[in-house]
Order: structure tokens, then C-alpha cells, then sequence
């Protein structure tokens, strides 16, 4: 994990000067929305299968956190413009999913209590 944040201090400054990202930009949705549904969506269906929270939280973390850092790694590999600004998006929509698929849970789990 120390390597990871080692090459982003090393990275950031190349990457902020690359292009200009607005915070705001048009992509800044598709990042929250896709960030969160596959969070929420793996959290959903690691569900089915594990009772465990920690696991159901982990598996969307992980599903969501590493598409989400594998396209910013294509980006970064010349495919387009890499943007710490698109993970930030990414991570508050990981966030807003994994909390929605865990409230979800929660709310069938109470209902369905004798």
C-alpha cells in the first residue's frame, strides 16, 4: 500500500499538469454512478453467497476500487487522460454504493424477521 501512495505523490504533479480536469466535468458522473453500481452490485451478489458483512463490504471495495484504478492505469498507459480527480469521483461513488447495498441489506433483514 506504501508504494501505491509513494507513486501517487510521485505521479500527481505530472498528471495535474497533463490536461486541465475540471471538478466537475461531464465525466465526473459516469465515474460516481459506475463506481457505485459496481460496488453496490457486488456487494449484492457476494450477498447470495456470504453472510459475512466484512466479505460483502470487502468484495465491492475491491471489484469497485480496482476497475476503478485499472481504467486510470489505461488512461495513464496513453490510452487517455489519467485524473486523480476521476478517482476522487470513483471513491465517493464506492462509498455511496457499498453505504445504499448495506442499508438495503439491513432494511430486507428487518423485514424479514419473524
Amino acid at each position: 500500500m506504501r508504494w501505491l501512495v509513494g507513486l501517487f505523490l510521485v505521479l500527481s504533479p505530472r498528471v495535474a499538469l497533463a490536461y486541465h480536469d475540471d471538478w466537475t466535468g461531464p465525466d465526473k458522473v459516469q465515474h460516481f454512478a459506475v463506481a457505485g453500481a459496481l460496488a453496490a452490485g457486488t456487494y449484492g451478489v457476494v450477498a447470495i453467497a456470504d453472510e459475512d458483512l466484512q466479505t460483502r463490504l470487502l468484495a465491492g471495495l475491491l471489484v469497485a476500487g480496482g476497475a476503478a484504478l485499472g481504467k486510470e492505469a489505461i488512461d495513464a498507459a496513453g490510452n487517455g487522460d489519467p485524473s486523480f480527480r476521476d478517482l476522487a469521483w470513483d471513491g465517493a461513488g464506492i462509498a455511496t454504493g457499498l453505504l445504499t447495498a448495506f442499508a438495503f441489506d439491513m432494511l430486507v433483514q428487518w423485514i424479514s424477521e419473524p
